[in-house]
């Protein structure tokens, strides 16, 4: 089911969770190799009027590719399926085009959180929640809040890794944001919202919701490498 959401206004693919008795938003798992990053942690801004521009802004960003591999491009197919799903709610022609990326020649998808939310008339900033200290260490975000931004569900994303022990037993851990590199393996959790722009003009936005590591091997062999032709 397509169902538009307030607080910001968005339309969000969602299903019916029995056990809640609710709607609940669909989370779209999507696995690929890091070629381009954005996270935290955030430096500090140089001044007060800077910081003041950044907050409509800054975001945590990743985008994976697959090199080519069926199964990425098959992700790629099912969002190209999910946007003409969201189009059919819309007037004709009146939801932007969605196009995955290129790195290298093989295709890419970005996806992203902002930091701040906007308070509104139908968004009064009442689910504020706290930055987890491994995304924001030095307070820099928090010291962000305020002149009608905050932080909230719609700005949080987890960060995890996934060790598979001796006994094959799995477990998750939360991490550093700063772990993730160029090259790891990784499982991202991701929404899809559409939101109104101007006149009358639609726009679907991959949203970032978590960053499950799985995979770090080839990028610790490419840095050792690196290492050894420098040394």
């Amino acid at each position: 089911n397509v169902t538009e959401t307030a607080g910001p206004q968005a339309w969000r693919l969602t299903e019916y969770n029995p056990a809640e008795g609710n709607m609940e938003e669909i989370v779209f798992k999507l696995h690929g190799i890091v070629c381009g990053k954005m996270l935290p942690p955030v430096s500090k801004p140089i001044t007060t009027a800077a910081m003041a521009r950044q907050r409509p802004y800054i975001r945590q960003a990743v985008t994976v590719t697959g090199l080519g591999c069926d199964f990425f491009e098959s992700s790629r197919r099912g969002i190209e399926e999910l946007y003409i799903l969201y189009a059919n709610n819309f007037p004709v022609d009146s939801l932007d085009g969605w196009q995955c990326g290129t790195y290298e020649n093989f295709s890419s998808i970005d996806s992203h959180a902002r930091y701040f939310s906007r308070i509104t008339n139908n968004n009064d900033g009442a689910d504020a929640v706290p930055f987890n200290p491994m995304v924001d260490p030095d307070g820099t975000l928090n010291s962000m809040i305020s002149d009608g931004y905050y932080h909230g569900p719609e700005n949080m994303v987890e960060y995890r890794s996934r060790c598979i022990g001796r006994d094959e037993a799995v477990k998750y851990t939360y991490i550093s944001p700063a772990t993730i590199r160029i090259g790891d393996i990784v499982e991202l959790s991701v929404t899809f919202a559409v939101f109104p722009c101007k006149d009358k003009r639609y726009k679907m936005v991959p949203q970032l919701r978590g960053v499950l590591l799985l995979n770090q091997e080839a990028r610790d062999v490419s840095e050792r490498l690196a290492h050894f032709d420098r040394h």
